[in-house]
């Protein structure tokens, strides 16, 4: 499984490697910096995580930039979910940035966001980075422009969230559904 993965991720980035786009020219503001073909780039921007609670579902899901966590190290291992996904530094930029316009500021909290909240908040967004940790909620009470500024955030997150490949492998503890007993066949016909 881990040889299969290494050799999808090195196929991609030799894929990724050989196009040529404006981007990569010298003089170049990205946050990765590239390396010899054949090589994933090496992250250069600061490393941030993102976590989304759903108070009501208790689903939680997670996007971090590679220089959080790299895709080989988080896609390589069989891990208990599959909650976690590995977005590039320049969706993870330009959704910070998408934030800061929305109001981030406006509604941001210090500190990390409640672990159970509910009845008292719909869901929560914290923000790990250079900068400590932080996050936004939703009130259940919320209303008008605060409602409308967090609910556009949160959809720019599972946006992200949704679009961002993500090739993690699950150990699973039984079958996903149960399928009937059937008796062997019948030698010599049907």
């Amino acid at each position: 499984m881990k040889f299969a993965l290494y050799c999808l991720l090195f196929a991609l980035s030799v894929f990724a490697g050989s196009c040529k786009s404006s981007d990569t020219a010298e003089g170049s503001n990205s946050a990765v910096e590239s390396t010899e073909a054949g090589t994933p780039p090496k992250p250069t921007g600061p490393a941030y995580l993102l976590r989304m609670v759903d108070y009501k579902s208790g689903a939680k899901m997670e996007l971090v930039n590679p220089a959080h966590t790299t895709a080989i190290d988080q896609y390589s291992k069989v891990r208990a979910d599959a909650g976690r996904k590995v977005t590039s530094e320049e969706w993870m930029a330009g959704l910070l940035e998408f934030f800061e316009d929305q109001g981030w500021s406006e509604e941001v909290q210090s500190g990390t966001a409640p672990k159970l909240a509910q009845g008292v908040l719909r869901w929560s967004l914290e923000m790990t980075g250079p900068k400590g940790t932080s996050y936004i909620a939703e009130p259940m009470d919320a209303k008008g422009s605060q409602r409308t500024r967090l609910r556009t955030m949160q959809k720019a997150f599972l946006d992200t969230f949704n679009a961002t490949l993500g090739l993690q492998a699950v150990k699973v503890q039984g079958l996903p559904f149960k399928t009937p007993d059937m008796p062997p066949p019948k030698k010599g016909g049907r």
